[in-house]
């Protein structure tokens, strides 16, 4: 506070506005981290700060974590400059969040990207069409939130037009829709799979009726076209019944086409030691290694990327992620990749090929066809017992191709800066150049500083463009190209909203590190419990002719 014991806020808009007839601050409530709400709430408005006038007091509205201070204003008035005066109750500090100058005029808001249906990625909802497939059987309406961040402008019905509840299983001919404001912006109908007699799961009587069906040539509805005709999508055939019998059986989800194929390739898995596995192959007629590295603070990571014995890419920094968050009211600090802040819950390794467990000795090795990582774990700022996030990691990995999926649920509110959802540091001799594959489909091309030319860690940041797909080689041997994408416009980059977007960094002498961002430190993004992202990326090696 000031010497006078209060808080200022003052607003400067761009131009002046007419017709204000509303002022409001939203403030935060965190008695437990001495932040609380303001003992009063005076507003003053003015054509610039000489010219401030006192307007009356706030009224208090709302109750919980977030409560709003408001004002309506005697008659609309004309706003350039805006003041809170703020008088603290009591503890450390009041948070505020939001400061708004309003009008009653009708605005005319259109639409953006980020106000349609948007799937997390590694789930298997998929869009085909005007339908949603890929939801698996026995969901609920509460239940889709394994596929999709629900909220108050996502809306479940039935076919009729009800609003579904949250327990409703969902049946095919079911609608997810979103709204903006009052206006439907997108409608999917959704369809469960192997259903044959519409009550949302599928069992042994599914599998009896579906196959009695094909014997006897018996016509089906539209909605049972739908859901069971899933070779074709017009007439059921025995590879659809004896797909819903894998189902039943549980040797096999029919949900699962949906997710993407597991690549093979062979290779040799080993444990060095108790923080040190080794992945090795031939490729192009040379040994390929990866190392997976074990954190002193426990968890593990992708190591260091080597092509016929010369390290390429790695060596010590991260490739997977990285969130600079803080918790409400709190600073913000890194959290997560090579920054700590993260405890491992567990990790498993398997041919992923077979599905069997990889169970090493130091020492032991095993030869397999796909090696498949899953690694829990939990994200915190400050407090290893209070964490804010539960990730699944899982990685996959044949050949010349890494393939990481991150999944996340935060289990408490906090605030996101510029955080990093896929990375690549790489050597400059094999990655001084880059290629941003941009989402208007045009290649823009860079190039950083040679190697011995820069010292220090200061930067510049190269490209900072929309790009979903960079491409990346040096001088030493060119025909060494380094393919590195991310899939999920929505998570790996918040539509490239902040100014960062993709980059490579020029880190130091010998050293390129390519960064997929999103979010902005100075306006944080707040992420609430009970929300989810869903990321993949996929990191290529290929020698060239």
């Amino acid at each position: 506070a000031t010497e006078d014991g209060y808080y200022y806020i003052t607003v400067t808009l761009k131009e002046t506005a007419k017709d204000i007839e509303r002022l409001s601050i939203q403030c935060c409530s965190e008695p437990s981290s001495s932040i609380n709400l303001p003992a009063s709430v005076e507003y003053f408005i003015g054509a610039d700060e000489d010219s401030l006038v006192s307007v009356g007091e706030a009224v208090k509205t709302g109750s919980g974590t977030y409560v709003d201070y408001v004002l309506d204003l005697d008659a609309p008035s004309e706003v350039t400059v805006a003041r809170a005066k703020i008088k603290p109750s009591s503890g450390m500090f009041v948070f505020v969040s939001e400061f708004e100058i309003m009008t009653t005029e009708t605005v005319e808001l259109t639409p953006t990207e980020r106000d349609g249906l948007h799937f997390l990625y590694n789930s298997t909802a998929t869009v085909d069409g005007e339908y949603l497939r890929g939801v698996k059987h026995g969901t609920t309406a509460a239940g889709l939130a394994a596929y999709i961040n629900l909220n108050d402008s996502i809306v479940v019905r039935h076919a009729d037009g009800t609003v579904c509840d949250a327990d409703d299983r969902l049946v095919t001919g079911d609608r997810l829709e979103a709204y903006f404001y009052d206006t439907l912006l997108e409608s999917l109908t959704i369809v469960i799979e192997g259903d044959y007699d519409g009550d949302g799961r599928v069992s042994a009587t599914d599998y009896l009726m579906a196959k009695r069906a094909v014997l006897e040539k018996a016509e089906l509805t539209d909605v049972q076209k739908l859901s069971l005709c899933l070779s074709n999508g017009e007439k059921l055939t025995a590879s659809d019944y004896l797909r819903i019998k894998r189902d039943v059986l549980k040797l096999g989800a029919i949900v699962d086409q949906y997710r993407d194929p597991i690549g093979e390739y062979d290779m040799e898995f080993k444990r060095n030691s108790d923080a040190l596995y080794t992945l090795s192959c031939t490729y192009e007629g040379k040994p390929l290694t990866l190392t997976f590295d074990k954190k002193s603070w426990g968890t593990w990571n992708i190591g260091t990327w080597r092509y016929n014995g010369e390290a390429l890419a790695g060596g010590g920094t991260d490739w997977e992620y990285v969130n600079m968050v803080g918790d409400v009211g709190g600073s913000l600090d890194w959290s997560g990749g090579n920054h700590g802040k993260e405890t491992l819950v567990d990790i498993r390794f398997y041919d992923g090929a077979t599905g069997e467990e990889l169970l090493l000795s130091n020492g032991q090795s095993a030869e397999i066809r796909n090696l498949t990582i899953v690694e829990r774990t939990e994200l915190y700022t400050s407090d290893a017992k209070n964490p804010y996030a539960n990730v699944t990691r899982t990685y996959r990995v044949a050949g010349n191709t890494i393939t990481f999926e991150a999944d996340c649920e935060f289990i408490r509110d906090v605030y996101m800066g510029r955080s990093y959802t896929c990375m690549f540091p790489v050597s400059k001799q094999y990655g001084q150049f880059a290629e941003f594959y941009k989402l208007d489909g045009s290649v823009e091309k860079a190039q950083t500083t040679l190697e011995g030319v820069k010292p220090d860690y200061s930067g510049p940041y190269i490209g900072r463009t929309d790009a979903m797909r960079v491409v990346m080689y040096g001088p030493k041997n060119p025909s060494y190209k380094f393919d590195v994408r991310v899939y999920s416009l929505a998570d790996a980059s918040d539509f490239f909203s902040n100014g960062d977007k993709t980059f490579v960094w020029d880190m130091n002498s010998t050293h390129n590190k390519l960064y997929f961002s999103k979010f902005d430190t100075g306006a944080p993004t707040l992420m609430q419990a009970g929300q989810r992202t869903s990321n993949k990326s996929t990191w290529t090696f290929t020698v060239e002719e």
